[in-house]
C-alpha cells in the first residue's frame, strides 16, 4: 500500500509538469519585473498621520547603439507602508517586486514619531527578505536622500556599499540588517541602535548632468528608545561604540610619538569582554576590557620608534585614546537613559540567577551604574621598516 502511495504522487507530481495547467505557480519572464534596490519610509509631511513611500530602482536597456540606464524613483503615501506600496504597484508598467531590496531608510521624522509604526511592515511581508540593510537618514526624508543622490554615472546602491566597505577600516558605522534590528527592539525597552547616513554636498567632483546633486556620507549611529529616536552617537561616541560592541574589525588612530610629531596606528586586531562584578545579588559595577592589536603605519618624525621606550610610549597613548572614545559612548548612552550596548544580554549569560533578580529594575540601575574601561594594547609591528626615512642614530 505504501509502494501505492508512493507512486500516485510521484505521477501526480509528473502529470502537474505537463499541459495547459501546471501544479506549481505559474513563473513569469525576470524583465516583467521591477527590481527595486532601496526602499524608503516617511512621514508625510503634507499630512503627517499618512505614511510615505519611495522606490528606487535601476532600468537598464540594451538596443543597436548599445545599452541605456534610467535611475527611476516612485513616491506614494497612505495609512499604511502596505497600501502604499500597493498603490505604487497601479502605477507601473512592469511589476514592482520587493525581493531584492537591499536598503531600507527610514527618515528622522519618521523615527522620532514611532519607529516601529513604520518598520512593522518589513518584518510581515512574504515579499521582502530580513538581509536589507538598515539606516535612518539623520536631519532629513528618506524621499529627498534617494532623489537627489542617485543618477545614471552613481548609483545610491553603491554608495551606500562604499560606506559599509568603509566601516570595516574606518571603524565610523556598523552593518545592521533588519534581522538585527528585530533582535535588538524585541525587548522591553524598544531599543536598538541603527547606522545613520546624511546626504551632503559633492565635494571634490565636477557637477554635470551625470552627476548626483548631492552626496551620501555616514551620520554615526541612531538610538531608539521606547521605540521612538531618541538620538544619535556621533563624533568620536562612534568608535567609542563599536569598541564596546565588539564590532571594531580596522581603523586609523593617530597619536603623538616621544618626539612630538603624529604618528598613525592601524589597529588589526581587537577582542572586547565584559565583566560584571557583584556584591551579593546587588550589581555593584561592570568592566570592559578590550585587547587591541596595532600596527605603525606611518610616522612624521625621523626618531626610531620601534624601541622598547618608543613602543611602549605608543602602546600607552594608544590605550588612553580608545579609553576616553568609549567612555565618551558610555556618557552618551547615559545621557539617552537606555543600554545601547546590549549589556543586559551579557550579564544575564554571566548570571543568569542573579539577573533574574534585577531585570526589573534595569531601567533605573543602568543610567547610574559604574562603568570602567581597560585596554590591554600592544603595537606588533612596524610593517616593512624599523627604521624611519632620515635616521641617522645607531642600529
Amino acid at each position: 500500500m505504501k509502494k501505492i502511495t508512493i507512486i500516485s504522487l510521484v505521477l501526480l507530481l509528473c502529470l502537474s509538469l505537463t499541459g495547459c495547467k501546471s501544479f506549481f505557480p505559474k513563473g513569469k519572464e525576470m524583465e516583467k519585473y521591477d527590481a527595486v534596490t532601496v526602499m524608503g519610509i516617511d512621514r508625510s509631511e503634507a499630512e503627517p498621520s499618512r505614511v510615505e513611500v519611495t522606490l528606487l530602482s535601476k532600468v537598464e536597456k540594451s538596443g543597436d547603439g548599445g545599452g541605456s540606464v534610467t535611475i527611476k524613483t516612485s513616491s506614494e503615501s497612505a495609512p499604511t507602508v502596505f497600501e502604499a506600496q500597493r498603490n505604487l504597484r497601479t502605477k507601473e508598467e512592469k511589476v514592482t517586486y520587493l525581493g531584492y531590496v537591499d536598503y531600507l531608510l527610514i527618515g528622522e521624522g519618521a523615527a522620532a514619531d514611532d519607529f516601529t509604526k513604520y518598520f512593522d511592515f518589513f518584518v510581515r511581508d512574504h515579499e521582502t527578505r530580513l538581509s536589507p540593510r538598515v539606516y535612518v537618514v539623520k536631519g532629513g526624508t528618506a524621499k529627498e536622500l534617494i532623489e537627489t543622490t542617485s543618477s545614471t554615472k552613481i548609483f545610491l546602491t553603491d554608495q551606500l556599499a562604499n560606506i559599509i566597505n568603509g566601516a570595516e577600516i574606518l571603524g565610523n558605522s556598523s552593518d545592521t540588517k533588519i534581522i538585527d534590528t528585530i533582535n535588538q527592539l524585541d525587548g522591553k525597552t524598544g531599543a536598538a541602535v541603527i547606522p545613520a547616513i546624511k546626504s551632503k554636498e559633492l565635494e571634490n567632483q565636477k557637477r554635470s548632468g551625470e552627476m548626483a546633486e548631492k552626496d551620501v556620507a555616514p551620520a554615526g549611529f541612531a538610538v531608539i528608545k521606547d521605540f521612538r529616536l531618541a538620538g544619535y552617537f556621533d563624533g568620536s561616541a562612534v568608535l567609542g561604540y563599536d569598541f564596546l560592541t565588539d564590532k571594531v574589525k580596522s581603523c586609523p588612530i593617530s597619536v603623538r610619538d616621544i618626539s612630538g610629531a603624529c604618528t598613525a596606528l592601524e589597529v588589526v586586531n581587537t577582542k572586547t569582554d565584559v565583566e560584571a562584578k557583584f556584591e551579593g545579588d546587588a550589581l555593584k559595577k561592570v568592566l570592559y576590557r578590550v585587547t587591541v592589536t596595532s600596527a605603525l603605519a606611518e610616522q612624521q618624525s625621523r626618531e626610531r620608534l620601534t624601541t622598547e621606550e618608543g613602543l611602549t610610549d605608543l602602546e600607552r597613548k594608544q590605550a588612553e585614546y580608545i579609553q576616553s572614545v568609549m567612555t565618551d559612548a558610555i556618557k552618551e548612552s547615559k545621557n539617552f537613559g537606555t543600554d545601547c550596548f546590549a549589556l543586559a544580554e551579557k550579564i544575564k549569560l554571566q548570571h543568569p540567577v542573579k539577573w533574574e533578580k534585577i531585570k526589573d529594575s534595569w531601567d533605573k540601575l543602568y543610567p547610574g551604574l559604574e562603568i570602567d574601561t581597560e585596554v590591554v594594547s600592544t603595537v606588533a609591528r612596524s610593517y616593512e621598516i624599523n627604521q624611519p626615512n632620515g635616521y641617522k642614530g645607531e642600529d
